[in-house]
């Protein structure tokens, strides 16, 4: 054999090379993506037809869900708002807010307060009704109810530590 063949073989062999080195590194990772697409896609048109053929379920659901306020403190300062301009509407005053602490829960945050209350003892079951109604969820962690005097029915003070989730 001449060199030329010998030349014409190696140009064979580098372009056969080439060849593999770009299967393996271009167009089979490219064809495993598109596998991958493939089965998101596939996925994605059940979750569609779920939704479509479940709409006033999921739209009931979202009823339950707490409306997301513009800002970060948007939904606290609501919260908090709320609960004070009921307090004062019942006769009851909120003596101390104290934040505990914020969680991420999900797409929503769960966040923790310690509220000192003064009032009657009715109005603190009519003000625990009222958590129950709020469009967040709220958790009364722990309820302390004191007394000066057992017999006044004004003098009660409690302190709620409750969590609230939802903004």
């Amino acid at each position: 054999m001449g060199i030329r063949t010998w030349i014409g073989f190696a140009i064979i062999l580098v372009i056969c090379a080439i060849l593999v080195v770009a299967d393996l590194t271009i167009y089979r990772p490219s064809r495993a993506r598109l596998a991958e697409v493939t089965g998101e896609l596939a996925v994605s048109e059940t979750e569609h037809a779920y939704v479509a053929g479940h709409a006033t379920d999921l739209a009931r659901i979202l009823d339950f869900l707490p409306e997301e306020p513009e800002d970060g403190s948007g939904g606290e300062q609501h919260f908090l708002s709320s609960i004070s301009e009921r307090l004062q509407s019942s006769g009851m005053t909120l003596t101390r807010v104290e934040p505990r602490k914020v969680v991420p829960y999900g797409s929503f945050t769960r966040r923790t307060f310690t509220l000192e209350v003064e009032g009657g003892f009715h109005d603190f079951a009519n003000f625990l009704r009222y958590l129950e109604t709020m469009p967040e969820i709220v958790t009364v962690n722990a309820f302390e109810l004191h007394s000066a005097q057992v017999r006044r029915a004004r003098d009660h003070s409690a302190t709620l530590t409750v969590t609230v989730t939802g903004y």
